[in-house]
């Protein structure tokens, strides 16, 4: 392409050159010729011109696209990295809770009640401090919603949720999760500023779909605008759904906002059910 253009460019000032020439020093040459010429060639120069401002502008676009892209996927991928991070820390504290009770009952098996009793004690406090509330019983769901909450409870949101989850999906095991940590993270963006600050988060299933409904307190700061980090995550939340044949819909008010998705998937399995 870049060869015909330079081609094209080249013709066409040597047809100006020529109609130029002949207008001044060939006499003979009929006159509609060196007009077609001069308006021939100057044509092809501006149509030219145009073209490769067109593709110039296209290639901005892409760029900017591009860009874009790649932010994208800065953004999926420390997410994941946090999730993969809260998941690792609530197991860290699991099998810790599970050696601190094993050291307790090696000390009574010794008949060190005394030390046992301390241990003990020690564990329970340690436990009160570092509770964290079970939402589900898949893991990664759980992690996110937990890690979710501190910040709730940080900006004083009320939270309430009602899971319903099959105990295996046929998802990747980062395609909830991901979800969940973007929409609540918009909702809390969205809710801190305001006087009355709730969320309710609500996941049932189908024999083929997962339903995820969302309500919470709006500052217009929780839209679906593709531009800043929310805008990211919508992005992101839209693209999860689309991979997964389901829908999106977001429904802004001046007071609330309501998120509704479905997603697919495959396999009718056990309730894992809780309400908080």
């Amino acid at each position: 392409m870049k060869y015909v253009l330079i081609l094209v460019m080249v013709l066409s000032q040597a047809s100006f050159c020529i109609a130029v020439y002949s207008r001044s020093y060939v006499q003979k040459i009929n006159s509609k010729i060196i007009v077609f010429l001069f308006y021939g060639s100057y044509l092809i120069f501006i149509f030219t011109y145009l073209f490769i401002f067109y593709r110039l502008v296209k290639y901005i676009h892409l760029e900017e696209e591009t860009k874009l892209l790649i932010q994208l996927n800065d953004i999926k991928r420390k997410q994941k990295q946090d999730i993969e991070f809260m998941i690792e820390e609530e197991q860290k504290n699991k099998e810790k809770i599970v050696k601190q009770i094993n050291c307790v009952i090696q000390q009574i098996g010794c008949d060190r009640y005394e030390q046992a009793e301390k241990s003990f004690l020690e564990i329970y406090d340690d436990f009160k401090s570092n509770y964290t509330q079970t939402y589900c019983d898949n893991a990664y769901v759980n992690a996110v919603i937990s890690n979710k909450k501190s910040l709730m409870d940080k900006y004083k949101i009320d939270f309430n949720c009602q899971i319903l989850l099959p105990n295996n999906l046929s998802l990747d095991v980062l395609v909830l999760p991901t979800i969940l940590f973007n929409i609540l993270d918009n909702a809390i963006q969205a809710s801190k500023e305001t006087h009355k600050k709730f969320i309710y988060l609500k996941i049932n299933y189908t024999n083929n779909f997962i339903l995820i409904y969302m309500k919470n307190s709006n500052y217009q700061t929780n839209n679906t605008d593709k531009s800043g980090i929310h805008g990211y995550g919508t992005s992101i939340v839209e693209d999860i759904i689309q991979e997964n044949e389901g829908t999106c819909d977001w429904n802004n008010d001046d007071d609330f906002f309501e998120t509704t998705l479905m997603l697919k998937y495959r396999g009718v399995e056990n309730n894992v059910d809780r309400d908080s």
